[in-house]
C-alpha cells in the first residue's frame, strides 16, 4: 500500500513540476494590477468576476505549458522515451528530484 502511495505522489509531483508554478506570476500579476487599478480608480471590484478571471488566467497558462510539453515529447525534444510518464521520471531523475534515477540520458535531452 505504501508503494502505491509513493507512486501516486511521484505522479502528482511530475504533473506539478510540468505546470511550472513560479511562472504563473507572469499572468496573474497583470490581472491583479488591472483589478487593483479598477478598484482604485472607479471603486469597481466584483468577487464573482475576479475569481473566474484568475482561474481563467491560470487555466490558460496551464494549458499552454502542458501543450508545449506534449509537442516537445511528440517531436522528440523532451527525451527519447516512448511513454509520457516515463519521460517525467527521466526528467526528474536528471534534476535529482526522484529516487528513480536508473534511467540516464545525456543532459541535452532534458528541457531547460
Amino acid at each position: 500500500m505504501a508503494e502505491k502511495g509513493k507512486e501516486i505522489r511521484t505522479k502528482i509531483a511530475g504533473w506539478f513540476g510540468l505546470s511550472r508554478p513560479p511562472f504563473h506570476t507572469v499572468g496573474i500579476l497583470p490581472f491583479l494590477l488591472g483589478t487593483f487599478l479598477a478598484w482604485r480608480l472607479d471603486h469597481a471590484f466584483n468577487i464573482p468576476i475576479f475569481v473566474p478571471g484568475v482561474s481563467g488566467v491560470v487555466l490558460v497558462m496551464l494549458s499552454t505549458y502542458h501543450a508545449g510539453e506534449y509537442f516537445d515529447y511528440r517531436d522528440g525534444h523532451l527525451c527519447r522515451c516512448r511513454h509520457p510518464l516515463l519521460a517525467l521520471h527521466v526528467f526528474f531523475a536528471q534534476r535529482g528530484d526522484s529516487a528513480k534515477g536508473a534511467l540516464h540520458l545525456p543532459p541535452r535531452d532534458v528541457p531547460v
